[in-house]
Protein backbone atom coordinates (compact mmCIF):
# COMPACT_ATOMS: atom_id res chain seq x y z
CA UNK A 1 0.00 0.00 0.00
CA UNK A 2 2.57 2.42 0.85
CA UNK A 3 4.61 1.70 -2.42
CA UNK A 4 1.50 1.98 -4.27
CA UNK A 5 1.34 5.48 -2.80
CA UNK A 6 4.88 6.26 -3.55
CA UNK A 7 4.66 5.71 -7.20
CA UNK A 8 1.65 7.51 -7.44
CA UNK A 9 3.36 10.47 -5.93
CA UNK A 10 0.99 10.98 -3.14
CA UNK A 11 1.50 12.79 -0.28
CA UNK A 12 2.39 10.69 2.27
CA UNK A 13 4.51 12.79 4.98
CA UNK A 14 2.48 11.09 7.65
CA UNK A 15 4.81 7.94 7.36
CA UNK A 16 6.72 6.85 9.95
CA UNK A 17 9.18 4.20 10.52
CA UNK A 18 10.04 2.59 13.86
CA UNK A 19 10.64 -0.90 15.34
CA UNK A 20 8.21 -2.91 16.90
CA UNK A 21 8.50 -6.73 19.51
CA UNK A 22 6.54 -8.79 21.19
CA UNK A 23 5.01 -11.88 21.70
CA UNK A 24 2.33 -13.54 18.63
CA UNK A 25 -1.57 -13.06 20.04
CA UNK A 26 -3.20 -14.70 16.94
CA UNK A 27 -1.74 -14.78 13.51
CA UNK A 28 -4.21 -15.27 10.47
CA UNK A 29 -3.28 -15.05 6.59
CA UNK A 30 -5.53 -14.07 3.78
CA UNK A 31 -4.79 -13.90 -0.07
CA UNK A 32 -5.57 -10.03 -1.23
CA UNK A 33 -5.45 -9.78 -5.01
CA UNK A 34 -3.36 -12.56 -5.49
CA UNK A 35 -1.06 -12.16 -2.89
CA UNK A 36 -0.63 -13.52 0.71
CA UNK A 37 -0.99 -11.19 3.72
CA UNK A 38 -0.29 -11.83 7.36
CA UNK A 39 -2.21 -10.24 9.91
CA UNK A 40 -0.01 -10.32 12.88
CA UNK A 41 -1.85 -9.27 16.92
CA UNK A 42 0.78 -8.71 19.80
CA UNK A 43 -0.04 -9.53 23.19
CA UNK A 44 -1.06 -6.13 24.96
CA UNK A 45 -1.31 -4.33 21.96
CA UNK A 46 -3.98 -3.05 19.78
CA UNK A 47 -2.72 -3.01 16.33
CA UNK A 48 -2.98 -5.40 13.91
CA UNK A 49 -0.12 -5.02 11.71
CA UNK A 50 -0.12 -6.77 8.67
CA UNK A 51 2.84 -8.45 6.51
CA UNK A 52 3.31 -9.77 2.86
CA UNK A 53 4.48 -13.12 2.61
CA UNK A 54 7.80 -11.92 0.71
CA UNK A 55 9.17 -10.48 4.35
CA UNK A 56 9.79 -13.57 5.51
CA UNK A 57 9.93 -17.23 4.84
CA UNK A 58 9.37 -18.22 8.63
CA UNK A 59 5.76 -16.24 8.40
CA UNK A 60 3.95 -19.59 7.19
CA UNK A 61 5.00 -20.82 10.26
CA UNK A 62 4.26 -18.19 12.77
CA UNK A 63 1.96 -19.02 15.40
CA UNK A 64 1.27 -17.92 19.25
CA UNK A 65 3.31 -17.14 21.62
CA UNK A 66 6.74 -16.63 18.61
CA UNK A 67 8.50 -13.76 19.70
CA UNK A 68 9.30 -11.40 16.75
CA UNK A 69 10.24 -7.97 16.02
CA UNK A 70 9.46 -5.62 13.32
CA UNK A 71 9.58 -2.64 11.69
CA UNK A 72 6.63 -1.30 10.49
CA UNK A 73 5.59 1.70 8.33
CA UNK A 74 2.15 3.35 9.39
CA UNK A 75 -0.23 5.80 8.00
CA UNK A 76 -2.83 6.86 10.04
CA UNK A 77 -4.78 3.76 11.11
CA UNK A 78 -2.93 1.75 7.89
CA UNK A 79 0.11 -0.39 10.04
CA UNK A 80 2.07 -2.46 7.40
CA UNK A 81 4.98 -4.30 7.99
CA UNK A 82 8.63 -3.34 6.17
CA UNK A 83 10.94 -6.06 7.82
CA UNK A 84 10.27 -8.66 10.39
CA UNK A 85 12.65 -11.00 12.64
CA UNK A 86 11.94 -14.14 14.30
CA UNK A 87 13.63 -14.18 17.99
Amino acid sequence: YINKLKNENLNIDNTEEITVSGIIESVSSAVVEGNTNYYIKLKDDDNIYVAPINLSDKLPFAKSDDHIEMTINSIEDIVTVSKIVFK
